[in-house]
């Protein structure tokens, strides 16, 4: 019988291997917020406690709520509805995101991890989520798609840190969620700077800075 973490882990997954080969924005959007809903529910699915409750309330408001918030206006002041020209294509991306995922696997084993007792394939699915938000961060061209890859890459940390404890350690994990709430402010100010300066917001297009 699947267990309620492995379910968890499996739709986070899914959403990974969606996420790497889309190209609307705000669809991208809707996913991460899946993601953070789903990221909220884990920590109890490792443990019913207060520090448990603790963390899957902030992770479900902040990932699940407030995120795709700021993320849903900075797409529509910006007016950047697409990600026109990724440098991977999004069938090449699809799999290469499974390429990453059988990465995952084999060097989740070359590690030898210490299972907690959550799940065993806990781990491999937390470290493929860190991949594909470096692979998002390192092929999309609008920034807005840039810091999604970083809400993506915080995601796979997140749960990889739930994964390997056999408990939740509150004040580590409200730790990650509040710097990740700085940097996605912070990028969405830069976001809202460059479009108003540039009219876009292609990082690829940053070299018109140079004097």
């Amino acid at each position: 019988m699947i267990s309620a973490v492995d379910t968890v882990f499996t739709l986070l997954i899914v959403s990974d291997l969606i996420l790497v080969g889309a190209g609307r924005l705000r669809f991208q959007i809707k996913l991460v917020a899946v993601q953070g809903l789903l990221l909220g529910l884990l920590p109890l699915t490792v443990e019913i406690s207060p520090s448990a409750v603790i963390v899957a309330l902030s992770a479900l408001v902040i990932k699940g709520l407030v995120f795709p918030w700021l993320m849903l206006r900075a797409i529509r002041h910006t007016q950047t509805w697409h990600e026109d020209k990724p440098l991977i294509g999004p069938l090449l991306a699809t799999f290469a995101g499974i390429v990453n995922l059988g990465a995952a696997f084999y060097l989740c084993a070359r590690l030898n991890l210490p299972f907690s007792g959550v799940s065993r394939l806990a781990a491999p699915f937390a470290f493929f989520t860190i991949l594909s938000g470096l692979f998002m961060l390192a092929t999309r061209q609008k920034a807005l798609s840039m810091v999604l890859g970083y809400v993506v890459l915080e995601n796979g940390i997140f749960a990889f840190g739930t994964a390997m404890s056999a408990h939740i350690p509150l004040i580590v994990e409200l730790g990650v969620l509040l710097d990740l709430f700085v940097a996605v402010f912070v990028m969405g100010i830069a976001t809202h700077q460059i479009s108003n300066e540039f009219d876009h917001s292609d990082v690829s297009r940053l070299d018109e800075l140079k004097g």
